[in-house]
């Protein structure tokens, strides 16, 4: 593994994620309605045939040049002009077919709740990526949908992309990977967490 990847979600830190992948040159994955001009890979997995149009979405994604592939499932965006399809099969394979994982009774197949999730599980499934910048993914602790629902998610193919030897790096702002309490990253039973009492 050599490259570097930078994978920019919509917050706050994206203009940090721009930054690195000019100054690194490297791939940078972008997302909805966020391209930027050096993006390599888009991402906009929303099936159109179950959510319908987006406007400010498929405006953006019209402006990228016709060789970026725009990362689809189901029904794609109708103004990406080079489809790259999920690949579910190999996907599930990776993940969860080889040694399945029971959750609640049932064997997982898949889990993917948001799109950084796809980016992060499809980085590591490429076996090229030494490290990789997460930078527009602030994973606030107060919004009802990043820290419960996506948050736990990113951190699972974090830690596989982690026990295959890839480097995470986390936008200085973001609460990623973080316990929640003062955006603490530290090792349990060696550090005291700040605001938590000993």
């Amino acid at each position: 593994m050599k490259a570097d990847l930078v994978i920019c979600g919509r917050g706050p830190s994206m203009a940090t994620g721009l930054e690195i992948a000019h100054t690194l040159s490297c791939d940078l994955w972008t997302l909805n309605d966020k391209p930027a001009p050096h993006t390599t890979m888009h991402w906009e997995i929303h099936d159109r045939a179950l959510f319908g149009p987006y406007p400010a979405i498929d405006a953006a994604i019209a402006t990228l040049p016709a060789h970026i592939p725009v990362m689809s499932i189901g029904t794609p965006c109708p103004t990406a002009r080079n489809v790259m399809r999920w690949p579910h099969e190999t996907y599930a394979w990776y993940y969860f077919k080889r040694r399945p994982i029971a959750a609640g009774g049932h064997v997982l197949t898949h889990y993917l709740a948001n799109s950084i999730s796809y980016m992060i599980a499809y980085s590591v499934m490429q076996g090229t990526y030494q490290t990789v910048y997460i930078c527009g993914v602030e994973a606030c602790p107060n919004s009802r949908r990043e820290s419960p629902v996506e948050h736990p998610c990113i951190a699972f193919y974090a830690g596989w992309g982690a026990s295959k030897g890839m480097r995470f790096v986390i936008a200085p702002s973001s609460h990623l990977l973080t316990t929640g309490v003062n955006q603490w990253r530290g090792q349990y039973g060696a550090e005291v967490c700040p605001g938590f009492l000993k």
